[in-house]
C-alpha cells in the first residue's frame, strides 16, 4: 500500500535548507581532509589565510561601527518594553551566562600545544604563540562587543545572527555578506585544526 505524505511549506524549506547545510558542512570537511593529508605546510598556509580574512573583516566590522553607530545605545540603554537596563540587565544570571559563552569561545588554544612537536624552537615559539594570540583575540572580542551594541541597541539584538543582523539594520549588504563569509571560514578553519590535531594527539 501506498501512502502518499505530503510535506507543508516550511517542512519542505526546512528539509531542503538541511540537505543543502549538510552538503556544504561534508564538502568543507572533505576539503580540510585533503588539506591536512598534504602536510603541516599546507594546513598552516591554509589556517593563515582564514584566519586573516576573518580579523580583517571583523576590523572592517568595528570601522562600520564607528562610522554608523550612535552612542545613544549607550547612554540610552534601557528596553522600553521590559525597563531593563543599565550596565547589569540581567543580573548576575546574566553575567555568569556571559561568561560561559566567552570561555568556550576561548577553546582552541590548546591546538597550539598539540602542535608543538611541529616547531622549530618550541620552548619559544609555544608561550609567545599562546600568549599572543590570547592577547589579540582578548582584543578583537571586546572591540567587537563595543561595536555591535555601538550599531544596535542590546535589546534589538538578534541571538542568532548578531553581527549580520546588526549591518541589515543599516542596510549594509555588502559588508554583511563579507562578514558571513568570515563566520563560514572561521567554521572551517576549526574544522582544519581540530582536524589536524586529531591526527597527531
Amino acid at each position: 500500500m501506498l501512502i502518499r505524505c505530503k510535506l507543508s511549506t516550511r517542512a519542505r524549506f526546512s528539509l531542503t535548507t538541511s540537505l543543502k547545510t549538510s552538503t556544504v558542512y561534508n564538502c568543507s570537511i572533505i576539503v580540510c581532509c585533503c588539506i591536512n593529508c598534504a602536510g603541516i605546510k599546507q594546513v598552516a598556509v591554509a589556517n593563515i589565510v582564514t584566519v586573516s580574512y576573518s580579523v580583517l573583516a571583523l576590523i572592517m566590522y568595528c570601522i562600520i561601527s564607528l562610522v554608523c553607530g550612535s552612542s545613544k545605545t549607550f547612554t540610552d540603554s534601557t528596553d522600553p518594553e521590559t525597563g531593563k537596563g543599565g550596565v547589569f540587565p540581567y543580573g548576575a544570571a546574566g553575567v555568569i551566562t556571559g561568561a560561559a559563552v566567552t570561555v568556550v569561545s576561548y577553546g582552541g588554544f590548546e591546538t597550539v600545544v598539540t602542535l608543538s612537536a611541529e616547531a622549530k624552537n618550541s620552548k619559544r615559539d609555544v608561550p609567545l604563540a599562546i600568549g599572543s594570540s590570547f592577547a589579540i583575540a582578548t582584543v578583537i572580542y571586546v572591540s567587537v562587543a563595543l561595536a555591535i551594541v555601538n550599531l544596535v541597541p542590546w535589546y534589538n539584538l538578534d541571538e542568532g545572527t548578531g553581527i549580520p543582523a546588526s549591518l541589515e539594520a543599516h542596510n549594509l549588504t555588502v559588508p554583511k555578506h563579507i562578514i558571513i563569509g568570515a563566520i563560514l571560514l572561521a567554521s572551517a578553519s576549526l574544522v582544519l585544526c581540530t582536524l589536524t590535531t586529531l591526527a597527531r594527539d
